[in-house]
């Protein structure tokens, strides 16, 4: 990740730059994600056959050839494509919008809800028929809960280091669980994402137990 960071500060618009390497406040919370995973290191083995090595995982019932998962930032489409059945639409509406004009002059709330509780995933697992994984979870008491509530996983993650200065880095969790509540990791599926660079990174996820990991911005 270290060689697209240094790319793409150089050809990124100084926006898209900025949201891609910030973080809340001074930042700690994204340099701990960083500084953490580099405390792991390996125990070699030695006389241990390697000649059958298998990177596939299956998530949540779908076969992947690699336990690493990244973010779909944009979709690059020939713009041809990208007006397929335009015109369709325009002929059959017979030239009529069937949106408010006016839309753009509404005031617009808060895109988060922060009445959300555990009851809520109860009814969205009551009205969707397949796995639930829960993304942010930085404590082994949240984990126990998602347990309770029956999702099927858990990506333990302090979103990038955005949303709370002095949040626990991705790694932390994940070592509290192992400690606290390592039953967790029979229970369901983990993942985990945050402050992972690299092969080597990804590689100590996975001896320490994850069942595949998110990688994003550089």
């Amino acid at each position: 990740m270290t060689d697209f960071e240094k790319v793409a500060k150089n050809v990124l618009p100084e926006k898209s730059w900025v949201n891609a390497s910030s973080s809340a406040a001074t930042g700690l919370s994204m340099k701990t994600n960083l500084d953490d995973w580099s405390l792991i290191n390996f125990r070699p083995r030695i006389l241990r056959s390697v000649d059958s090595m298998d990177t596939r995982r299956n998530i949540l019932g779908t076969p992947l050839s690699s336990p690493i998962s990244f973010r779909l930032w944009c979709r690059s489409l020939p713009p041809k494509k990208l007006g397929a059945g335009l015109a369709e639409n325009a002929r059959d509406s017979h030239g009529e919008n069937d949106f408010t004009p006016e839309f753009g002059s509404w005031q617009v709330p808060g895109s988060v809800d922060g009445g959300l509780t555990w009851v809520d995933l109860d009814w969205i697992s009551s009205e969707w028929d397949g796995p639930l994984v829960l993304r942010g979870i930085q404590s082994v008491e949240d984990v126990k809960l998602a347990v309770q509530h029956g999702v099927q996983g858990i990506l333990l993650s302090n979103r990038g280091g955005r949303q709370i200065l002095f949040a626990p880095s991705s790694l932390m969790p994940f070592l509290d669980n192992r400690t606290y509540y390592s039953e967790a990791f029979d229970k369901l599926q983990v993942f985990v994402d945050g402050g992972l660079r690299d092969g080597a990174d990804i590689l100590k996820a996975l001896c320490l137990g994850t069942t595949a990991v998110g990688v994003g911005r550089p």
